[in-house]
């Protein structure tokens, strides 16, 4: 699976990201939680976790490369919620981009590429964003993309902090949002 975009290109993680990918996640910039960052023994673990994701679902967390150059940027992708089998498929959407790339709309467009794929491909009625009240780069991507606040949300596990903000965006408020930027 790979989704290309303007600038980026949207791809499993592969080895080769490896030490890219703990120094993501270690990285206290990154997060913006007010919880401690990964350990870094506890980093490759989560790596290959992403790895048995893709192998068993073709979906997860992956990198984000930067076409033309290959540079590692970051990280995003589509999480898929355990909600039981009756419940309609629920995916949450998360970014991380390595702090010396911020500022240049990769995460938005890398968020633009999986929102898209994530309703045009794999056909979901609703993606959600979480993010902790307190990370503004993670709340101004989500303004920039169209998400609607959904303070009614109910994590799957129950075990949503209180601290952390929930927004949703629909099928149909995709297309909108799509169209609007497209007549722009």
């Amino acid at each position: 699976m790979r989704i290309e975009t303007e600038r980026l290109i949207l791809r499993p993680f592969e080895e080769r990201d490896r030490a890219d990918f703990a120094a993501l996640v270690t990285d206290p910039a990154v997060t913006g939680a007010p919880a401690p960052v990964i350990p870094r023994e506890d980093c490759q673990a989560l790596f290959d976790f992403y790895l048995a994701c893709w192998r068993e679902e073709d979906l997860a967390y992956g990198a984000i490369e930067r076409r033309g150059d290959g540079t590692f940027l970051g990280m995003a992708g589509l999480a898929l919620f355990d909600a039981g089998p009756a419940a309609p498929r629920l995916c949450e959407i998360g970014w991380a981009l390595c702090p010396r790339h911020r500022g240049a709309g990769y995460a938005v467009e890398a968020a633009r590429g999986w929102l898209d794929h994530g309703f045009r491909v794999l056909g979901l009625e609703r993606i959600v964003a979480l993010t902790w009240a307190g990370n503004p780069d993670s709340l101004r991507v989500i303004g920039r993309l169209g998400f609607a606040p959904d303070p009614g949300f109910v994590h799957p596990d129950g075990e949503a902090p209180a601290d952390r903000l929930a927004f949703a965006m629909t099928a149909g408020r995709w297309t909108a949002v799509s169209a609007g930027r497209a007549a722009s």
